[in-house]
């Protein structure tokens, strides 16, 4: 929604602001998450688990999400973003995570040729037993080759995309044809060092001690999918897949004496509680209680990923983390305004410093309209 332009916008303006969102979802929240069938309310009584067995297929039915987001992309494609933005997604069909980014979306392409926004946010959004997975027909980059998807949430396989993001950015500028980067020398390395990199998760309730092997070597099949309302085989890919972004992206960053990285993330201790971070729990106390944690943690001071305890450590700093996104939609900002000022007098090629990369991967470009009040606000 942030990156949807608004209809008829020459400007190009977002189609919401970012504190416009959370009504979006008081508003359609138990209407996305509605009900497959009527008989539904007859199992209402029966544990989830159960209740899958007895009806089969996802949780929900997915054709109010369908229209939702069918009505607010309408026939826009990846190359119509008000700024560049890469989404993960999973095809079973393939084993395989696939990324969807505007990079790849060239102008020279038809429109019939670029992946539609309504099919990249279905793929992405479609999680295992919530929703049904989402197939669709597109082409390649090239332009020359349709090609099935069959896609599920994009957590499945990159359940934090920093590194994807990072990895892309990179990519783009190795290969010296993207017209937003200077094309590197020769003997010229990638200098991670001038990126910004803002990574903000969706919050974690991991509890160390909730297993052990003497409980493992008893579990049947179902208990390691299903146990006492949590997932246990998909926890532990999912704790085990976010442990390796942090520690691979904080060596990458720290390495190259990054100064610009910020990762903010709930945890336990900022007051989540399982329930809390249900999919579906979409009642108005739930999510009050959620925006709660959110201003609390704008209050929190800064914390980095300890590289000897590999843990998120308070920093010698009084900067919450509220200061230092103001400070990053500074840098944003008067970096926008120099490349603006560039574009006035003959265009060139912008130099590839200083990259906006939050987590979702979106970054900034000579197409960004956001204020430094409003990316401050994101």
């Amino acid at each position: 929604m942030l990156a949807t332009p608004r209809p008829g916008d020459e400007n190009r303006r977002p189609l919401f602001a970012a504190k416009d969102i959370r009504n979006f979802y008081y508003k359609h929240g138990a209407s996305i998450f509605s009900p497959v069938s009527k008989t539904d309310s007859l199992f209402s009584w029966l544990n989830d688990q159960y209740r899958a067995f007895v009806r089969g297929g996802p949780k929900y039915d997915a054709t109010p999400l369908e229209g939702k987001i069918n009505r607010l992309t309408g026939t826009l494609t990846l190359a119509d973003t008000v700024t560049k933005i890469l989404v993960p997604a999973f095809d079973v069909r393939r084993l395989n995570t696939v990324t969807f980014s505007s990079y790849d979306a060239p102008e020279m392409l038809k429109p019939h040729k670029k992946h539609y926004l309504s099919d990249v946010c279905l793929g992405t959004t479609a999680a295992p037993t919530y929703f049904r997975p989402h197939h669709f027909w597109s082409h390649y980059t090239d332009g020359d080759r349709r090609h099935p998807f069959h896609l599920i949430d994009g957590g499945v396989g990159a359940n934090n995309p920093t590194m994807l993001a990072i990895s892309r950015i990179a990519r783009e500028i190795l290969c010296g044809k993207n017209p937003d980067f200077e094309p590197l020398e020769e003997d010229q390395a990638v200098d991670y060092s001038k990126f910004i990199v803002i990574s903000i998760g969706t919050g974690s309730t991991k509890e160390r001690g909730r297993y052990n092997a003497d409980d493992c070597a008893r579990w049947t099949d179902i208990k390691w999918v299903r146990k006492d309302g949590h997932r246990p085989i998909i926890d532990m890919f999912a704790h085990a897949s976010d442990f390796w972004v942090d520690t691979h992206v904080s060596t990458l960053l720290d390495g190259q004496r990054c100064k610009n990285y910020l990762r903010i993330q709930a945890l336990k201790e900022d007051g989540l509680v399982g329930p809390m971070l249900l999919l579906d729990n979409v009642c108005k106390h739930n999510m009050d209680n959620l925006i709660k944690v959110g201003e609390n943690l704008l209050q929190k001071k800064v914390t980095k990923v300890d590289m000897i305890t590999m843990r998120y450590e308070k920093q010698d700093t009084e900067m919450t983390n509220e200061e230092e996104l103001k400070n990053f939609a500074k840098m944003l900002y008067d970096e926008r305004k120099l490349r603006l000022g560039k574009d006035k007098q003959k265009r060139p090629r912008v130099d590839q410093n200083e990259q906006a990369l939050p987590d979702g991967a979106m970054t900034t470009d000579t197409k960004a309209q956001a204020t430094a009040d409003e990316m401050a606000e994101k």
